[in-house]
């Protein structure tokens, strides 16, 4: 078998991704069943959700700082690359003008 074959192959294998609003939709349906079944009051659902939607609300918060800190490295990087390309450019310049 080719390369190329090999590849369609092994990419039929692998399990289909579900689109996150399908699996937002999964969310909504699963956890209206739980407070259904869980047969608590109002009250008490509303202090357990509220607790987790604060650990929740840490969770992506430090998430979204990790993701700005990855950002903002990569850039940095990317423009080091950038900056030493141009300088070894204008150093390859010098030589032949020089």
């Amino acid at each position: 078998m080719e390369k190329k074959e090999l590849e369609k192959a092994e990419n039929k294998r692998q399990k289909p991704v579900k689109p996150v609003t399908v699996r937002l939709d999964d969310f909504k349906k699963g956890l209206n069943q739980v407070v259904a079944d869980s047969e608590l009051p109002p009250f008490l659902l509303e202090m357990v959700l509220g607790e987790m939607l604060s650990a929740m609300s840490s969770v992506a918060r430090q998430e979204r700082e990790q993701d700005r800190e990855a950002w903002e490295k990569e850039c940095a990087e990317l423009e080091y690359e950038h900056n030493k390309e141009s300088l070894r450019k204008a150093c390859k310049d010098g030589e032949e003008n020089g």
